[in-house]
């Protein structure tokens, strides 16, 4: 699925009174919750989060999210109220056809997640922390000679073919 509709659905969301009525999450814990919560959506069930059911709500958060956060992981007590909070705004603003099934769902989820969240061990977890790739290898210059071996500068032979 698309990572840019997630960014922006996750930036929306932060920039609304629901949002911002939370109290428990720093910013950037928040931020981090809802777009652990939005990701998992697209990545794990392949689904745009406004049009998620009840029960698919329940395995993302009981199944997917708990296991990408693990025992330990100070953010698990977050999740359901940034959950709550964001099925809740996405209902306001925009169509979203399961609106009751996934409140009920939510309601009494707190107690729940937490103890799947606490039966995750560490070898199970899915996701640790990610790394950016900065490089991954020597950068050639412009006026070097191509790695190819062809004795031309990169910038008359490889780098034209753009490979």
């Amino acid at each position: 699925m698309n990572g840019h509709a997630a960014e922006l659905l996750v930036a929306s969301f932060l920039d609304s009174p629901a949002a911002r009525s939370l109290r428990a999450p720093r910013a950037s814990e928040l931020r981090r919750a809802a777009a652990l919560i939005v990701t998992s959506a697209y990545e794990d069930l392949g689904v745009e989060p406004r049009l998620l059911d009840g029960g698919q709500v329940r395995v993302l958060l009981l199944e997917r999210v708990a296991r990408r956060l693990g025992a330990g992981d100070a953010l698990a007590e977050a999740i359901p109220g940034v959950a709550r909070a964001l099925f809740s705004y996405l209902s306001g603003a925009q169509f979203m056809p399961a609106a009751c099934e996934v409140e009920l769902a939510l309601a009494g989820i707190d107690e729940e997640f937490s103890a799947a969240a606490r039966a995750v061990r560490p070898e199970e977890r899915v996701a640790g922390t990610v790394r950016t790739i900065r490089e991954r290898g020597a950068r050639v210059g412009r006026n070097e000679p191509c790695p190819c071996g062809s004795g031309k500068k990169f910038k008359h032979c490889c780098m034209k073919l753009g490979q």
